[in-house]
């Protein structure tokens, strides 16, 4: 496999999404594999279902193109698709707008998946890897976990989207055939809740991304938990790097004592999530 890099300014941010992406991959793969392998199991799923099965069930089957591939709904369709399949207006633990912006970040994972399929990489060898989970390791070998999290990453971009550079948080991505900007929006809409974990959801909000309602709420929970103890916090944040736990601890205190707590990045984000975003920018131009 070819190698990619990352662009992004903000190391930390950028290894927080890796995280979340190999997080999910290791939830999903499994089943992923097991409906697209044979072909006849997915085209088995679709007529059940309606919906594409490679696309973890998330976008609907709406006929074939003229090349006989799947045809792209229109939006018109997704919000047709997700009325029909929703529970009390959730689908999947999303609500409408989040379902829609998942809809890129899901096809990002296909993509990545058919690539791991297409590379012979089993569910149990990926399962079984050494991939673990940095909330689960210690501070000595989280660094070392991390790179490993990284170039697996790199490794897989490169190989699915055949480019040369990636990143998730540039504000001006460069023009290039190979360079890829990921957003990390729909990638984090897309992936299971549990992959959501504390450190991307500081990292969206201290970077001051317009996140979608069902992000916020997934925030405000996150800092309600962080708010229990000063021991919770500390778990909630353990898996980031050593060196950005201080930094992250005064931003969650300094959104928790705001007096209309603004911290939440929404369209009309304020306070410290503002501050934040002035100084993310700074760093991205850099």
């Amino acid at each position: 496999m070819s190698v990619t890099e990352n662009e992004d300014a903000i190391g930390s941010s950028a290894r927080a999404m890796d995280h979340m992406i190999v997080t999910h991959l290791k939830a999903r793969y499994r089943m992923f594999y097991m409906v697209t392998t044979p072909m006849q199991s997915c085209v088995d799923l679709v007529k059940n279902s309606t919906t594409i099965p490679e696309y973890d069930t998330y976008i609907p089957c709406v006929g074939e193109d003229e090349s006989g591939e799947f045809r792209e709904p229109t939006k018109d369709e997704y919000v047709a698709a997700f009325h029909r399949l929703s529970k009390n207006n959730i689908f999947g633990g999303r609500d409408l707008n989040m379902y829609l912006k998942g809809i890129d970040g899901t096809k990002f994972f296909c993509k990545i998946m058919k690539y791991l399929i297409q590379t012979a990489v089993t569910p149990l060898q990926f399962i079984n890897n050494k991939l673990t989970d940095l909330a689960e390791a210690d501070d000595d070998n989280k660094a070392e976990t991390r790179r490993e999290v990284t170039d697996f990453i790199k490794k897989i971009i490169a190989g699915a989207f055949t480019v040369r550079t990636y990143d998730y948080f540039r504000m001006a991505p460069p023009d290039r055939d190979d360079h890829l900007h990921v957003d990390p929006i729909a990638l984090t809409c897309a992936v299971l809740d549990r992959a959501r974990t504390s450190a991307v959801m500081l990292t969206l909000n201290k970077i001051g991304l317009d996140m979608p309602a069902g992000l916020v709420e997934a925030w405000e929970n996150k800092m309600k938990s962080s708010r229990q103890s000063e021991m919770q916090l500390e778990n909630n944040i353990k898996s980031l790097d050593p060196a950005d736990r201080d930094d992250a601890s005064e931003f969650v205190k300094a959104v928790e004592n705001a007096p209309d707590r603004s911290g939440y990045a929404t369209s009309g984000q304020s306070g410290s999530a503002s501050n934040n975003q002035e100084a993310s920018k700074r760093r991205r131009s850099r």
